[in-house]
């Protein structure tokens, strides 16, 4: 996603290489932050899934992101779909009550961080 990002404020058209249909899983960074530590100290088995529990579009980040960077966004030719299955993370729910952050706006922050940060 970051490369996404830095494309879009550094070219003006973001080029996919898959369909827009394609889609995994993807988890903000805040979310990582903040439950490692909880399952390090207090986790009671020996193993958890850290994801957001979803799969998100490429289509949805992408226009997201075009959107926040008024760029158009370009599909590579016969670009495959590629569908990663859900990732089951009952665990983390169930233990830490753990909810994930709409990643569109962690996707948000980055771009103006991202903004911010060209401009310096």
């Amino acid at each position: 996603m970051n490369a996404l990002i830095a494309e879009a404020l550094n070219r003006p058209i973001i080029s996919l290489r898959t369909s827009h249909n394609s889609e995994k899983d993807y988890i903000a960074i805040e979310d990582v932050v903040e439950i490692l530590p909880k399952i390090a100290q207090n986790g009671k088995c020996r193993i958890y899934n850290v994801a957001s529990g979803s799969n998100l579009t490429h289509g949805a980040i992408v226009n997201t992101i075009a959107k926040l960077t008024n760029r158009d966004v370009e599909i590579q030719k016969d670009a495959p779909t590629i569908i990663f299955p859900p990732i089951d993370v009952s665990r983390i729910v169930d233990e830490f009550h753990f909810l994930p952050r709409d990643i569109k706006e962690s996707i948000e922050r980055l771009v103006d961080r991202y903004k911010k940060e060209k401009t310096i």
